[in-house]
């Protein structure tokens, strides 16, 4: 019984360790601005356009959001990508924190 006691006890301070050094899981606004700015030249390149971005990151941004952003990127048909503003959905719903 003892051992379960100090199991029970020990585990959650266990995954707390796991998340609690958060640049893991955070990209700068500097690095997400980077990488979204990439995968926009990589698209402008490959289709012929030139499209100037209008949102901007100012804060930290989880990583998944911005990966899920470039993937997003990457799979839009240059038809899709002729538009005024191409920025998928996934892009424009990126919340970051200050």
């Amino acid at each position: 019984m003892p051992f379960s006691k100090t199991l029970f006890l020990i585990l959650p301070f266990a995954f707390l360790h796991c998340i609690s050094n958060q640049d893991d899981i955070f990209y700068s606004g500097a690095e997400a601005n980077y990488k979204i700015f990439e995968a926009f030249a990589a698209k402008d390149s490959a289709c012929g356009y030139n499209h100037r971005i209008t949102s901007v990151v100012f804060g930290k941004v989880k990583q998944t959001d911005v990966d899920a952003c470039t993937k997003a990127i990457n799979l839009m048909d240059c038809g899709l990508w002729a538009a005024s503003d191409p920025a998928p959905y996934r892009c424009k719903s990126i919340n970051y924190k200050l």
